[in-house]
Order: C-alpha cells, then sequence, then structure tokens
C-alpha cells in the first residue's frame, strides 16, 4: 500500500507516517505540506493508493485541501482520500462529499481510528486480501500471513527480500489480472521518477529465481511483453 499524507502540521503528519510505518502491508509514505507541493506532486498521484489530506493548508495560492480533491478528480483519479480537519461542520462536510472525497475524520481523532478507516477503503478499492481482519489468504497452495507479512508455500516460508516480498503481493492480490509493466514498476520503487533507471524484469526474474525451487516460478508470466499475468498452472 502506496500512502500519501498532505498535512501541514509537522508533529501530526509525523505521528500518521509513523502508524503506517507498523503496518506491513505498507510499501511507500509519502508527507507533502502544502498544496503547492502536492501540485509539483500531481504526476505521481496514480501511484498511490491511499491520500490523506488536510482541509486547512499553509498555502500562498488560497486552496486548500478541497481543491485537493476536486484536482484529483478532474483528472479521472478515482483513488480514495481521506479527509482530515478541525472543523465538523456540516456544510463543511457536505462540500467534502460533494467532491467525491470518500470518507472524512474531525481533529482531534483517534490515530486507530484512522488507520481501521484506510485500510477499510485500501480493502474495499485495491485488494482482494481480507485485511480488516487481518486473516491469512491463499491462492492454490500459496498462503499469504497479513499478521507477519511472510508468504509460505504447503506451510513451508518462502524466503524472499523485502521488494521481491511486495511485488509478489501485488501479483497474489490480483490472481488472473493483467498488470501492466508501468503499473508494477510504480507501486515497487519509492520515487517513480526512478523507475526509469531501475529494471521491472530483473526483479520478476529474482522473484522467479526465488520461487522455483517450489515450482511456482511459473504462475508468473510475460504476455505480450508489456503486460503480467499471476496464475495457478
Amino acid at each position: 500500500m502506496n500512502i500519501l499524507i498532505i498535512e501541514d502540521d509537522d508533529f501530526l503528519a509525523r505521528r500518521i507516517k509513523q502508524v503506517f510505518e507498523r503496518t506491513v502491508i505498507t510499501n511507500r509514505i509519502t508527507v507533502l505540506y502544502s498544496y503547492e507541493e502536492f501540485i509539483s506532486h500531481i504526476g505521481d498521484i496514480s501511484y498511490y493508493d491511499i491520500i490523506l489530506t488536510d482541509i486547512w493548508l499553509n498555502c500562498n495560492l488560497n486552496k486548500n485541501g478541497i481543491d485537493i480533491v476536486k484536482t484529483i478528480r478532474k483528472k479521472w483519479i478515482f483513488t480514495p482520500v481521506v479527509m482530515i480537519s478541525a472543523y465538523n461542520d456540516i456544510s463543511m462536510i457536505q462540500n467534502a462529499f460533494k467532491c467525491w472525497a470518500n470518507d472524512y475524520l474531525v481533529k482531534p481523532f483517534r490515530l486507530q481510528e484512522l488507520e481501521i478507516r484506510t485500510l477499510r477503503w485500501f480493502n474495499s478499492y485495491f485488494s482482494n486480501l481480507n485485511i480488516q481482519k487481518k486473516e491469512d489468504k491463499t491462492y492454490g497452495e500459496l498462503t499469504y500471513s497479513f499478521n507477519k507479512n511472510e508468504f509460505y508455500y504447503k506451510s513451508s516460508l518462502i524466503s524472499l527480500t523485502k521488494k521481491q516480498k511486495f511485488l509478489l503481493y501485488l501479483f497474489f492480490s490480483q490472481p488472473d489480472s493483467l498488470l501492466t509493466e508501468s503499473y508494477l514498476s510504480g507501486k515497487v520503487w519509492w520515487d517513480i521518477y526512478e523507475e526509469k533507471h531501475r529494471n521491472l524484469r530483473v526483479v520478476i526474474l529474482r522473484l522467479k529465481k526465488a520461487l522455483k525451487p517450489i515450482w511456482i516460478e511459473s504462475w508468473i508470466y510475460n504476455v505480450r511483453w508489456e503486460w503480467y499475468i499471476f496464475r495457478k498452472q
């Protein structure tokens, strides 16, 4: 899960980031502190799975979190947006939802509640894993343990690097689906601008090599060069 946090309160932003750093399913967390920073990262937005944004931000352009949601939706990007604000005025809440925000949380809030809501939206939009109940998920004889962030084959632990594990999770959570090379690259690497200098195919080959001893490397295969699919053979 890749998370974008837009919050001008540095202390709160760091606290939220710490919460999700403890969530094993998290791959990337980016913190921005203003609308201007958000605009400078607008090309990256589709690579995030969840966006958390405050409504009122320090901004020289008289822009706020509502404008952030509007900008995202105008680009036809439907990544879930959870708004956080000290304002509980009903008109403000209505305005947020009219702009197609997905959720609204009033400050002060419990960080655990924010985590629960965020995982709920991630689960609803991007994953087949039942992560709210944190149950193990099985595909064929391959099992993923959410609590341990580990993969097992026939109850035996599979030794994988962090990047290989996350890449396998991307495949595992979307079996029998065509995934583009650009989608996988953007999800795996911290800075999507660096992905041009990375070789996804090398990482996939290394992942397949790690899966070869248990004879499931053929579950990942290339379709027409730039597409991949994960399917039990």
